[in-house]
């Protein structure tokens, strides 16, 4: 009669183990799929490497900002209007790399400039290999100051 408790209490211990286990996996593929939902198309101006200014829509995401700071997905007003009536979008994105651009700002004042950013407290050294990023600027003068 033992053995049977024992296997019984085994297998309910390991079945209410598959399924804690198997809610935990699912919310965080759910979390992997779902978009941000912080993240929005904001009014702005890019300006390119070669000094042109394009009016859009800047995708912007707070809760993911390496996100833009490496590249800038870009629409026209015309997407934009597709894009509030519910349609995909995906293909009229314009996404501009880091490299493609000088800065942006946003309609509501905020500016991003381009700057050459260094992780010095890497522990391997091809993570300290300098990269472009959009970062946004606190305060500009004699010295830019970022956040």
């Amino acid at each position: 009669m033992k053995t049977m408790t024992k296997s019984i209490t085994h297998s309910t211990i390991v079945t209410i183990l598959l399924v804690l286990l198997s809610f935990t996996f699912n919310n965080v593929i759910a979390q992997l799929r779902t978009p941000s939902s912080v993240g929005k198309y904001e009014k702005g101006t890019v300006t390119l490497e070669n000094g042109d200014k394009v009016n859009g829509y800047i995708f912007i995401d707070m809760m993911n900002p390496q996100e833009f700071q490496k590249r800038v997905n870009f629409i026209d007003e015309k997407t934009y209007a597709a894009f509030k009536a519910g349609e995909n979008v995906d293909k009229s994105v314009v996404v501009y790399d880091a490299n493609d651009l000088k800065s942006f700002t946003l309609e509501n004042g905020k500016k991003f400039k381009k700057a050459k950013y260094v992780n010095l407290l890497a522990k391997r050294k091809q993570d300290m290999i300098p990269n472009n990023l959009m970062l946004e600027v606190a305060t500009e003068g004699k010295i830019t100051v970022f956040k």
